[in-house]
């Protein structure tokens, strides 16, 4: 098991344990469940790194808003430069 465990990487020799073990139909034993717990779960790197994702697309919604309001903001400078155009062409 180790000159395999040193071919593969730890992940998919865990991948192809847990698939071993939910496939008890096959001619093959079902996997013991030491197999199943060879390695520390990374379940809180996985929430961290969503977690950290759902920062990032939150930090870009603001941006976005952020960009949406200089926007219009542009747009009223535009039409209050354009109203006082008129203004002036209509006085001449």
């Amino acid at each position: 098991m180790d000159a395999q465990r040193r071919q593969l990487c730890p992940r998919l020799v865990d991948y192809l344990v847990v698939v071993g073990a939910r496939t008890p139909g096959r001619a093959a034993p079902v996997q013991p469940p030491e197999l199943l717990r060879r390695y520390p779960p990374d379940d809180h790197k996985v929430r961290r790194y969503h977690h950290h994702h759902q920062l990032l697309l939150l930090l870009l919604l603001l941006l976005l808003l952020l960009l949406l309001l200089l926007l219009l903001l542009l747009l009223l400078l535009l039409l209050l430069l354009l109203y006082h155009l008129l203004a002036m062409l209509s006085q001449k």
